[in-house]
């Protein structure tokens, strides 16, 4: 545990961090401002309302910090913005200024309390077939054509006070990765706010300001600008935690009177596949409860029939956790009987690391909770093969130790899956049936612990070490050595 001068220490340090970005913000909208004053010198200036209106948001676009494209379900897409002031930022569509909402807090049991969210958060549809968009002068990644490249991570926020924020919090070494790798669609898994507690004054809890600090600030610099988004929330946003700022922020409906801990799913298609954002943040991972709940919700969720489907959700179906339980019990028991045919792959978080579990008759269960949050202990595939089957043989098994992030990369009909650590190395590859390589760099003694395993016959083979054993637990196979 960090004491309380640590967590001070801490603290400043973070304050100082934040006053460097606003520094750099004001320097930076002051270059802005100059080269506008150049361009409205010129004798070609544009002369429409809407051209004046994106010219002088170029010039004070500093305070509209925050403006990201994401899903919202089908084929819609909204544009999110939050304001500083009272008033939404002018968001300009193909030379055509389009009319920002509120979204607010309803009268009831969510409504936020003075001052924890001092800002004004704007939303508006962003039009079928846009070519450009612009809140501010800033120009926002709009979509043109279905997605290639999809990055997904998951459980990003800093752990306070077991992580130190300022200088080993994983998320900005992976968002950056994430920018450079320019995806065309950017998924995140779920929890996004772990400063709950340990810190001093303001940047703990769940308002704004904590908001800022563990996700907002880093998603404003390298995410949003990138792609647009599809989120799911995760049990750190459910009610009693951090659920304000989910439904303000990011849910695809605005913001309800009443806290709800199961809303349900949502499709969007994009092409070759059809994305399922479910919410699963409140499921329970030992004892099975809302079954009914979760089973309704899948179903009308909007499974494809044409196509393969993917869930979008945070906690897994079938994830095994350092103490040999599967997770979760409540989706298993939801999920019992479901058809799962058309479900190829199910994209999950929750479990901070990286496991890749193919079964038999099964969509392949992938989990990437390795996106920033303190690492659990890593888990040799070995053993996830050897334990005793949730239902149904465990045919191959994957597991990574280390923080990152899954780049799936589409390849005519099918998709390949790149594991990518958070120094923007990719540590292995796999397909959508759980077999992984793992890269030669990796094998030859990456950072990370990795293993995989496949099931032959009635023995285990170990891939890396290609030792065969008949053991209920064998040791780690893979590169590296070490525990995260």
């Amino acid at each position: 545990m960090v004491s309380v001068i640590a967590s001070a220490r801490l603290h400043c340090f973070d304050r100082v961090v934040t006053i460097g970005r606003m520094l750099y913000r004001v320097l930076r909208a002051a270059a802005v401002l100059a080269a506008t004053a150049l361009v409205a010198a010129a004798p070609a200036a544009a002369d429409t309302d809407a051209a004046r209106t994106e010219a002088a948001g170029n010039a004070t676009g500093s305070a509209h910090e925050y403006a990201w494209i994401q899903h919202v379900g089908a084929r819609r897409l909204e544009v999110r913005a939050v304001a500083q002031g009272a008033d939404c930022p002018p968001l300009i569509v193909d030379g055509t200024r389009q009319v920002m909402s509120v979204r607010a807090f309803q009268a009831g049991s969510l409504k936020a309390s003075s001052g924890e969210f001092p800002v004004t958060v704007c939303a508006a549809g962003l039009p079928a077939g846009a070519q450009r968009a612009t809140v501010s002068g800033r120009a926002l990644p709009v979509p043109h054509g279905d997605p290639q490249r999809i990055a997904v991570l998951g459980d990003t926020g800093c752990r306070t006070p077991l992580e130190d924020c300022v200088s080993t919090w994983a998320l900005p070494h992976i968002a950056e990765a994430v920018r450079d790798r320019h995806p065309d669609l950017i998924v995140h898994l779920g929890d996004y706010l772990y400063r709950e507690h340990g810190c001093l004054i303001d940047t703990c809890g769940y308002g704004w300001l904590p908001w800022r600090a563990d996700f907002m600030d880093t998603a404003a610099d390298l995410l949003f600008p990138v792609a647009p988004l599809l989120l799911v929330r995760g049990n750190h946003e459910v009610c009693g935690r951090a659920a304000k700022g989910w439904f303000l922020l990011f849910d695809r409906d605005p913001p309800p009177a009443v806290c709800r801990d199961a809303t349900g799913g949502w499709s969007v298609d994009i092409g070759s596949v059809n994305l399922v954002a479910f919410d699963t943040a409140a499921a329970d991972d030992f004892w099975p409860h809302d079954i009914a709940t979760y089973r309704s919700g899948l179903a009308a969720a909007g499974l494809a029939a044409d196509k393969p489907n993917w869930l979008i959700e945070h906690k897994p179906v079938w994830g095994f956790d350092p103490l040999g339980h599967w997770l979760n019990a409540t989706l298993q028991a939801a999920f019992a009987g479901a058809p799962l045919r058309s479900v190829e792959a199910v994209l999950a978080g929750h479990l901070h690391t990286t496991e890749i579990i193919a079964m038999k008759d099964r969509p392949v269960q992938i989990i990437l909770g390795n996106g920033g949050a303190d690492l659990m202990a890593f888990i040799p595939a070995e053993r996830v093969l050897a334990a005793a089957e949730p239902g149904a043989p465990v045919l191959r098994a994957f597991t990574r130790g280390g923080y990152g992030f899954a780049l799936f990369v589409r390849e005519g009909s099918s998709w390949r899956m790149d594991l990518i650590d958070d120094q923007n190395r990719t540590v292995a590859s796999c397909d959508l049936q759980g077999r992984c390589t793992v890269t030669k760099s990796q094998s030859n003694g990456g950072h990370d612990d990795v293993a995989r395993a496949e099931r032959a016959g009635h023995s285990y083979r170990t891939a890396a070490s290609g030792r065969r054993a008949a053991a209920p637990i064998l040791a780690a196979g893979g590169a590296g050595g070490r525990a995260r």
